[in-house]
């Protein structure tokens, strides 16, 4: 790499560490301002932490109204709430005394154990997150769409819907929150690189958020301690998080956070409690669309902060309606909203019946069950045996007899009940109201088991503290196992040239884990112990000097973290292509190479298996899109909805049904297209290759190998 690169990348990094230091600064201020008296210090980090993804969601959804989502204006949103947040905590906080010192108690009455796992747990996060730092998205969700639609919207300056006529018909339709916080990271740093390790620190935010169910459940501080350090070995949230840049550890997280905001509001009554439930519900409802069933459990909750406001007047009712609606609409309402004005449903394409209200579609369970959905039927009876959840499982198995010693000895009550109830309504939602299962969409529940796992055994009297510690251990060390085969099987052998694949984390992983695991070369395991090693040791040297000096220590961390994230990004730069060579996407590497080579910004439309995101090439340089063969570009103008009244008879299908050429043309020159690059399937003949292959005035091609080829298109012939 050279000087010169290298240096326009630490430039790049400077900029992006200081328009993010400033969002942070912000809800730092707003939360002293109007939620800093009573709450405890781990309620503050998820109420700062709540207020930086409100910040970023409010910007970008704010700048896509004017077409203006960039770097510059990004900037100008972003100072321009600096100083409303400043003036806010004079007014209503004028006192801020540093207390950086309070939180170097945080580990004060730890167990040895406990904080070398803490340290281990954070240092195996790192090391994973390095891992996909210098690697390129290969998981087959970014690849269509978490990260293709923040990459389109980057090029566009505004949150268009991204058509996918070769691929699932749903995610143009999905709500945007998670591909917010993707797009939020790609402005600065102009990469993709970045954007797909934001997922990372959601691994650190749901343990907090499981810490603070169980905090505002009356748990014991040891059990709310227990749960939030095993969770950092969860093999489903921990590889999940870092090396896949998705939104399912977004999804769990801000749940966890939901319920917890929920419980403080539904115990304290105060508006700004009730407020600041509606931001994390609308923060959830925001992420995914099933969001809205499960947040649906909150409601017993709500009904009783509300029922308790009416009580004492009609105006604290409104006053508490309007306190969580008006940030969850904000918040989570965007897509749901735009939906039902482009199609007249909310959840489109899943047709819907609530009440008196139907709502047409073009997709429902009866089909996808009907169809034989590969997602569409979950043996619930396999859960136990995920490789995602199964440290959980082992734990589960080992602390029945302290469960049921606690129970005889009556360690529990009504808060531990209705947990139980809610895992039990989670996991009801999850087998019977959704369309697609997943295991993956399970964690939150499992999680909540594990939580109350960890209490029964802390308050088991006849178990040994001893026995207690070996119990944790275990948890850790077969959560780590299981965590770094899935990581050298998605990421290969050699972590410093790391060839991503994509998986689903299911049981038919668990059988190929071991397999591999029999097989798995030394050198790789070495590895992956000597960078949680050294990446453990270094969290906690940098914690116990940051007790001594913490503002040294803060302005070294911040430089080396500069650093580090440069090197990377130039590292990603230098290899992106080559990874994607000997992964198994190396048939269609060998284009995205070329495409890579060969363009500096030029609009590219791609024909056949929907991979699109690798042709948008280095910083994000192209603009990529699909060009449908006919009228519509998108499902609802392409298929008609079906009313609830009538079946669904097939799966709906993106692409037109009645391919017409001089349509097919005209699509290509109002949206400028360039270059047209064909994946091969050798079981459809695409009529646009044919079309391409007789018309020479029009189309060259370029490129061609066994995967597919790219086509030169001269819009004036």
């Amino acid at each position: 790499m050279s000087e010169l690169t290298l240096l326009v990348t630490f430039v790049r990094v400077i900029l992006g560490v200081f328009i993010n230091a400033l969002v942070v600064i912000n809800a730092l201020w707003f939360q002293k301002a109007f939620f800093s008296h009573n709450y405890q210090r781990y309620e503050k980090i998820l109420v700062i932490t709540l207020l930086i993804w409100a910040q970023i969601v409010i910007y970008l959804i704010t700048l896509h109204f004017f077409g203006m989502i960039s770097l510059r204006y990004s900037i100008l949103l972003v100072l321009l709430t600096s100083s409303v947040a400043y003036i806010c905590v004079k007014l209503y906080n004028p006192v801020t005394p540093s207390n950086h010192h309070i939180y170097g108690t945080i580990l004060k009455n730890w167990t040895t154990l406990e904080q070398n796992l803490l340290f281990v747990g954070i240092g195996f996060i790192v090391l994973l997150t390095t891992i996909n730092l210098v690697a390129p998205p290969g998981n087959w969700d970014s690849l269509n769409y978490h990260i293709y639609f923040p990459a389109t919207w980057y090029r566009e300056g505004t949150l268009t819907m991204v058509p996918l006529p070769f691929g699932d018909t749903a995610p143009p339709y999905y709500p945007v929150n998670s591909s917010l916080l993707y797009l939020w990271l790609m402005l600065p740093f102009d990469s993709l690189a970045i954007a797909d390790i934001g997922q990372a620190p959601f691994v650190l935010i749901t343990a907090l958020g499981l810490y603070a169910v169980a905090r505002q459940g009356d748990m014991p501080v040891t059990a709310a301690r227990w749960a939030a350090l095993l969770t950092l070995f969860v093999p489903m949230i921990n590889v999940t998080g870092t090396l896949w840049s998705t939104n399912d550890v977004i999804f769990v997280a801000s749940w966890l956070i939901s319920l917890a905001t929920v419980l403080r509001a539904s115990r304290t009554k105060t508006i700004r409690d009730i407020v600041l439930a509606g931001i994390a519900i609308g923060l959830t409802i925001g992420v995914k669309g099933f969001a809205i069933a499960f947040c649906s459990l909150f409601l017993p909750w709500i009904a009783v902060i509300l029922w308790r406001q009416c009580r004492v007047s009609w105006r604290y009712a409104i006053a508490g309606i309007t306190a969580i609606a008006i940030p969850i609409v904000l918040l989570g309402g965007f897509s749901y909203i735009r939906n039902w004005l482009v199609t007249g449903n909310p959840l489109y394409p899943y047709r819907l019946t609530i009440g008196l209200f139907s709502f047409p579609g073009v997709i429902d369970k009866k089909i996808l069950d009907s169809m034989l959905h590969p997602f569409a039927i979950y043996d619930l009876h396999l859960l136990p045996f995920e490789p995602g959840y199964f440290n959980i499982s082992i734990l589960l198995i080992l602390a029945i007899p302290s469960i049921f010693r606690s129970i005889l000895q009556k360690k529990w009550s009504l808060q531990h009940i209705f947990l139980l109830l809610l895992i039990i309504s989670y996991v009801f939602i999850f087998m019977v109201q959704l369309p697609i299962k997943s295991p993956r969409f399970l964690a939150a529940p499992m999680l909540l088991v594990l939580l109350l796992v960890a209490h029964f055994v802390s308050v088991d009297i006849l178990s040994s503290e001893q026995m207690k510690q070996r119990w944790l251990f275990m948890g850790a060390c077969i959560g780590i196992i299981i965590s770094l085969l899935t990581s050298a099987l998605s990421m290969g052998t050699n972590l410093f040239e790391p060839s991503p694949v994509s998986l689903h984390f299911d049981l038919n992983v668990g059988k190929v884990l071991w397999d591999y695991a029999k097989q798995i070369p030394a050198w790789t395991v070495i590895q992956y112990l000597l960078g949680i090693g050294v990446f453990a040791y270094l969290g906690q040297y940098i914690y116990n000097r940051w007790l001594q000096r913490p503002r040294l220590v803060l302005i070294l961390s911040s430089f080396s973290l500069m650093c580090a994230l440069s090197v990377g990004l130039e590292w990603y730069d230098r290899y992106e292509f080559f990874a994607y060579n000997r992964a198994h996407y190396a048939h269609l590497g060998r284009i995205w190479r070329w495409v890579n080579e060969y363009t500096t910004g030029q609009r590219i439309a791609y024909i056949g298996t929907n991979v699109p995101l690798p042709l948008v090439g280095h910083h994000i340089k192209n603009r990529v899109m699909a060009i449908n063969v006919g009228e519509g570009q998108l499902l609802h103008e392409v298929e008609q909805p079906i009313p609830p009244n009538q079946p669904i008879t097939s799966l709906p299908d993106n692409r037109s049904s009645e391919p017409n050429r001089e349509m097919w043309l005209q699509n290509l020159i109002e949206n400028q297209i360039d270059l047209i690059v064909v994946f091969n399937d050798k079981t459809i003949i695409w009529p646009e290759s044919e079309w391409m292959a007789s018309d020479h005035s029009r189309f060259s091609q370029v490129y061609q190998d066994d995967a597919g080829s790219v086509w030169l298109f001269r819009r004036q012939p």
